[in-house]
């Protein structure tokens, strides 16, 4: 991941700028399943991890051969003094759209922000089209669960 943060006072006026290369996503990681629930309870093996990752990557979906990367970018931050509504722009496979999500800032010291966000979004409201086969039988689900954990250091 790559970008950049400004840290404003009051932190409401703060903007950001982040860009993750699609080539980089991982799915099914067994660290990351665990403690997830009912339905992430047995390991993946890797020949299947492989194939979503593919299916995810290819051209029907994320398309990383031509667009390597997804961005975010801030539009607004409203809240505070921790919990906000950030409005941001997300621009993938060549299309911007606007979404709203929660998210909580700490700043842990002057130099450090921290921030979090856990948060639902639907593939269809960013342009994209769940994975499905065999006419619907085999499908992804169509609501993503997105989880941010974010740390930032203050570059001089």
């Amino acid at each position: 991941m790559q970008g950049v943060i400004d840290v404003r006072e009051p932190l409401d006026s703060s903007t950001f700028e982040l860009r993750l290369p699609v080539a980089g996503f991982t799915v099914d990681e067994p660290p990351l399943r665990t403690g997830r629930g009912a339905g992430f309870e047995s390991t993946v093996p890797e020949s299947a991890r492989e194939g979503t990752r593919r299916n995810m990557l290819g051209a029907d979906l994320l398309d990383a051969q031509h667009f390597p990367q997804i961005a975010a970018r801030s539009v607004s931050l409203v809240g505070g003094p921790h919990n906000f509504a950030a409005r941001l722009e997300l621009t993938l496979r060549g299309g911007r759209y606007a979404i709203e999500v929660p998210v909580q800032v700490e700043r842990p010291s002057a130099d450090l922000v921290h921030v979090t966000a856990h948060f639902p979004i639907d593939q269809s409201a960013i342009g994209l089209t769940p994975f499905s086969v065999m006419l619907g039988a085999l499908e992804v689900e169509n609501t993503l669960g997105i989880e941010v954990d974010l740390t930032a250091r203050r570059v001089r």
